[in-house]
Parts: structure tokens; C-alpha cells; sequence
């Protein structure tokens, strides 16, 4: 869609009022799992663009929600079809103005969804697919806050400074620097388990996490260089029921990044399953109070 540049300003305008009324509210928000329309085989390293999903009220904020509203909205694709390689774009720009005043209004609307496939093998995309989230980055635990919630209200198997550690000081600080420097999130390397779903001419079809285990197969050591979407896993990971995780899913080096299906329920327990484009052996991992 085409905008004018007074139509972008409102929409400035409407992000800002938006994200003054959920700071207001909450640390976390999310939302519930959102479905497509029509079953949909996406095949292996393809994108298939404008998906039709349904959207209703009570899958957003209980908010006033506009296009600047829905702007600074995050989504997480749900989890068994992370690690099938299904990864989802989304833009508030691509709804069109029709179903735009249906939102506005508070009624059911269908909005396009652009949706790639990292894997080597098609998948059968169909019901719910993702949810809508938003988090406030100021009020993540950090710092000594950070440090206090770790044996308690998050726990991790192995050993701190070599399986996992608090967000790393930069060398260069001095001590007075040091002090003053809080810690933002976990660091957690992925163990030596890697799998992937062999290519297929028949789509994948699951319905849950535990289905997937009949299709992950670990990587054999001939494919490790050559695949460029990989499944890993963090140690045993346990996250008490007043705390949330978000997986930082962009922003590490040499491009890799964990797709769009960040989110770590309160009450999670087990390794976690990680969705990354790249060689990055870790990730970064935001702790966030429920309240």
C-alpha cells in the first residue's frame, strides 16, 4: 500500500500513544494463537507472500488499536512450526484500509502474512500459526535483579562462565565503568546436538511439538557445513511461573539470527529448542516479570 506523508506521521503518533498505554499496563503482553485461513503447503526455501490470517479483538491489546497500534506489535511463530523452518513477516502497512477500520472497530479481520520456509522439506501450514506479543525492554530483569533470579526463578543445568553466563562486561571498562554496568540478559550455549527435517517430495504435516520427533533427525557430519538452517538445543532450562524468556532473535555475528519465535512460556521446563539461519552457537536470552 501507498501512504502519504501526513499518513505516516498519524501513525507515529498512534505508535507512541499505543505504546504509553501498555507501558501503563504491563511489563509482558501476549496474545492468543492467531489461524489462517486456508491450509497451505509451503515448500522448502520458498516464500509465499500475503497469507491470509484471521484476526479478532481478543487476539490484541486491550488498547485502542489503529496501525500504529498493531506497528510496535512483535509475533512468534508457534513453536513446532519454528522448527519446521517456518518463519513469518509481518507488516501493519500490508492491511489493507477496508479491513483497517474492522480492527479499529473491534471486529474479526483478515490481514496478510508473508511466510518463508528455511527448511529442506515442504510444510503443510495450517491453524494456528502465531500470536501477537509486546514487551517492555525497560522492565526485563537486569543487573543484580538478574543475578538474585537465577537458582530460583530461573535455572539452568551446567556450569556458569561455561554453559551459560550473565551478559558478558566488555573488556575495556574500567572498575568504576564495571560497577555501573548492568547486566541485560543471559548468554546460553547450545550444546553438540544439531537436527533437521531430510527433504521429502511429501510436505510435513505436525500438529504439536512431540510430533516433531519422528521427523528431526540429528545432522550427519558431511551436512554440517552445508545446511544453513539448523536445530539446536540450549541444557535443561527451568522458568518458575512469575517469569517469562524472549530469545533475542537478531543482531548476532555474521548474520545469523533465530527466527521469529522467541518466546518462553512462565512455567517452562526442559532444554530449549532454537530455530537459527547460521552458525551462531548460542543465544541471548531476556527474563521478563509476569505481572
Amino acid at each position: 500500500m501507498e501512504f502519504k506523508p501526513e499518513q505516516f506521521s498519524n501513525k507515529i503518533m498512534q505508535s507512541q500513544e499505543a505504546r504509553k498505554k501498555l507501558e501503563g499496563l504491563y511489563s509482558v503482553w501476549r496474545g492468543g494463537d492467531i489461524s489462517i485461513i486456508l491450509d497451505q503447503v509451503i515448500p522448502a526455501k520458498t516464500l509465499i507472500k500475503n497469507v491470509p490470517i484471521l484476526i479478532t479483538k481478543e487476539q490484541l491489546p486491550p488498547i485502542p488499536m489503529n496501525r500504529g497500534a498493531l506497528g510496535i506489535l512483535s509475533h512468534s511463530v508457534r513453536s513446532f512450526f519454528a522448527q519446521s523452518g517456518i518463519d513469518i513477516k509481518f507488516s501493519a502497512y500490508d492491511i489493507s484500509e477496508e479491513e483497517m477500520k474492522k480492527i479499529e472497530k473491534g471486529e474479526p479481520a483478515i490481514i496478510p502474512i508473508h511466510v518463508y520456509n528455511n527448511g529442506e522439506r515442504g510444510v503443510m501450514l495450517h491453524g494456528r500459526v502465531m500470536r501477537f506479543f509486546w514487551m517492555d525492554f525497560t522492565k526485563r530483569l537486569q543487573g543484580e535483579k538478574l543475578r538474585e533470579a537465577m537458582g530460583t526463578k530461573v535455572s539452568i543445568t551446567g556450569k556458569e562462565g561455561v554453559d551459560w553466563v550473565l551478559d558478558d562486561v566488555p573488556e575495556m571498562m574500567d572498575d568504576v565503568q564495571k560497577d555501573a554496568y548492568k547486566q541485560v540478559d543471559i548468554k546460553i550455549n547450545l550444546t553438540d546436538k544439531k537436527y533437521y527435517i531430510p527433504q521429502s517430495p511429501e510436505p510435513v504435516n505436525i500438529n504439536s511439538r512431540k510430533d516433531l520427533s519422528a521427523v528431526h533427525v540429528p545432522i550427519p557430519k558431511e551436512l554440517e557445513d552445508k545446511l544453513d538452517f539448523k536445530i539446536g538445543e540450549t541444557p535443561y532450562i527451568e522458568l518458575s511461573d512469575n517469569v517469562m524468556g524472549v530469545i533475542e532473535t537478531g543482531g548476532y555475528d555474521g548474520g545469523s539470527r533465530h527466527i521469529a519465535s522467541p518466546l518462553i512460556d512462565p512455567g517452562f521446563s526442559g532444554p530449549i529448542r532454537t530455530e537459527i539461519t547460521g552458525e551462531q552457537n548460542f543465544i541471548h536470552l531476556s527474563i521478563f516479570p509476569i505481572e
